[in-house]
């Protein structure tokens, strides 16, 4: 199962479950210089993802792209004629700030410092599985799974019945050892006095030249 994630923040309007998303969307699985497309997934035949089977964290994945250092999900295109130096700046960009794999399973996210795991899952509620009155027997669980992101402190996305929610309250930093400190503006200064008006193109009276001083011989 999955959710929009990138370490956390997840978009609502586009994750409408697993089978929606895979049946309008190509989704491709890069993982170790190997790129494999995984096929839509049929409505008609979807089975969904059982409770125990959520219940562990190896079963989530992000769905979007990484956020770069830079704020992106994409680098800058390198303006270079040269290809074979436009390889190695690029080569370059991917290695000081590279990309996340596709559908990557949250298990395998970086713990921020101090922190032994990325995500804590949290199960509450009862967790037996109930056949509801139905021709096919279906079955139900009234247990909720509560995921808990200790990147993006405040994330927390809840899954209960087949539905699932997510809520983010927080100032959108990541828990990092880098110190973050956005510079305080500058004080606004004062408007500059503004010069009389002055009559153009000529002064309204003759200007009156002031007798030069003479010389003297010492």
């Amino acid at each position: 199962f999955f959710f929009q994630a990138e370490d956390g923040i997840r978009d609502f309007c586009l994750s409408r479950g697993l089978g929606d998303v895979y049946k309008r969307q190509g989704i491709y699985r890069v993982q170790e210089d190997e790129v494999t497309q995984i096929e839509p997934v049929d409505e008609d035949t979807f089975k969904q993802p059982t409770f125990e089977e959520l219940s562990k964290k190896e079963n989530w994945v992000h769905y979007l792209q990484n956020i770069l250092k830079a704020g992106r999900v994409t680098h800058m295109e390198i303006e270079e004629d040269d290809e074979d130096k436009k390889a190695e700046l690029t080569k370059k960009q991917l290695a000081s700030d590279p990309l996340e794999p596709r559908l990557k399973e949250i298990s395998r996210d970086q713990p921020p410092k101090g922190n032994n795991e990325a995500w804590t899952l949290k199960i509450v509620g009862d967790t037996a599985n109930y056949e509801t009155i139905s021709i096919n027997k279906a079955q139900v669980n009234y247990g909720i799974i509560c995921l808990k992101s200790l990147i993006w402190p405040g994330f927390v996305n809840i899954y209960h019945k087949n539905v699932q929610s997510s809520v983010y309250v927080g100032y959108g930093f990541k828990n990092e050892s880098t110190i973050f400190f956005p510079k305080h503006p500058q004080p606004i200064q004062n408007e500059p006095e503004e010069p009389l008006e002055q009559p153009e193109p000529n002064p309204s009276s003759p200007i009156q030249e002031e007798p030069k001083q003479q010389e003297q011989d010492y």
